[in-house]
């Protein structure tokens, strides 16, 4: 089994917490760039990761509402089941579709503001774990295969996880510059 539900779940209220403590840092540091480390500074990886999380998120939801609207068919993609299984993402190997890719005209007030609606969505999550935990209805990641409700809250774990290594990574080269 490659998922965990209370353990991601877990870790993902971590990782958002994380990701509001950087929310709180000043601008200049948010808008620091390191091209040796990533060509995206650190708002803009904080930025990607929460509007790929926010369709996962807001699917999932959606999935506890209605599971009528989605089908119990498919399965994930070989490559799927080894990001999710190894739950690390190969740094610089995949593209971010355009819907996920950060734009010049996002504040951070906007990214604030995103970050607390999947607050939300984590809590409507959390609020219903045993329908979610049993659901057996898919949502389809147009990369990594067909994604049940654990599956994607795999994916927002491992996903999260390996922007905020980048995150760090960038913000530790203001110690250093």
């Amino acid at each position: 089994m490659i998922t965990n539900f209370d353990k991601d779940l877990q870790a993902v209220d971590h990782l958002y917490s994380e990701i509001e403590t950087l929310l709180e840092k000043p601008e200049v540091v948010l808008r620091h760039r390191y091209p040796a480390i990533s060509k995206w500074s650190t708002d803009e990886q904080i930025q990607h990761v929460l509007l790929a999380n926010r369709w996962a998120l807001s699917t999932m939801v959606s999935m506890l509402r209605d599971e009528a609207e989605f089908s119990e068919s498919g399965r994930l993609k070989p490559l799927g089941m080894l990001l999710l299984g190894f739950g690390a993402i190969p740094r610089g190997r995949g593209k971010a579709p355009t819907a996920a890719k950060p734009s010049t005209e996002a504040t951070l007030s906007d990214l604030r503001v995103n970050h607390r609606q999947q607050r939300g969505y984590l809590r409507k999550i959390r609020e219903n774990q045993d329908l979610a935990r049993s659901l057996s209805t898919r949502f389809q990641h147009p990369v990594l295969g067909d994604f049940t409700l654990s599956h994607g809250l795999r994916f927002v774990r491992v996903h999260t996880r390996h922007h905020l290594k980048i995150v760090n990574e960038i913000l530790a080269t203001l110690e250093t510059t």
